[in-house]
């Protein structure tokens, strides 16, 4: 994936982001790993962006080498000089989720992101959509129900069995998400 660091700020300036773990560490391009801010190595903690035309967007890549999911923060600097340094004025900041190879944002989080011990978003969702939106089959009304099932809103797959008492309370419940 690409242009996951982004931000705007004024046209013509260069702009480069440093990229910091959940420690406060940056990540040095040219060793590949988080290090302790050392002001010496500023400039190998830049991540160049490029303007889009003179749009005053700015855009950049994640760093690849960043294998590990979690939660970074990114800042922005406009560099001042003719190279990177400490002294740059920072002109934004934010945080990305990352899951080792692409941002986690509701359109791809699902699959990377686990809600329960083996159920993940995506899976979770379609179990919630099931039991909100799907069709019903089994409920007996006052009378206990041995197998109710909530279907998905298209009917086609059963996401959730569940045994009920008198009330309709779920005794037991077994979970299908998709895979």
């Amino acid at each position: 994936m690409a242009g996951e660091l982004l931000t705007n700020y004024e046209t013509g300036k260069t702009v480069y982001v440093v990229v910091l773990d959940g420690s406060g560490r940056a990540w040095n391009t040219s060793t590949s790993a988080f290090e302790t801010i050392d002001t010496a190595n500023w400039a190998n903690y830049a991540v160049a962006l490029t303007e889009q035309q003179t749009s005053g967007v700015y855009v950049g890549d994640f760093p690849s080498g960043i294998a590990t999911s979690g939660r970074y923060r990114a800042i922005a600097y406009e560099q001042l000089g003719g190279a990177p340094a400490s002294g740059d004025l920072a002109v934004a900041g934010g945080v990305l989720d990352w899951n080792g190879a692409l941002e986690l944002h509701l359109a791809n989080a699902g699959d990377g992101f686990d809600v329960e011990a083996g159920i993940n978003l995506r899976q979770a969702v379609a179990i919630v959509l099931a039991a909100v939106a799907g069709k019903t089959n089994g409920f007996l009304g006052a009378k206990a129900a041995t197998g109710a099932t909530f279907l998905a809103p298209d009917g086609s797959s059963t996401r959730i069995t569940a045994d009920t008492d008198e009330a309709g309370n779920r005794l037991q419940i077994s979970l299908n998400p998709p895979a």
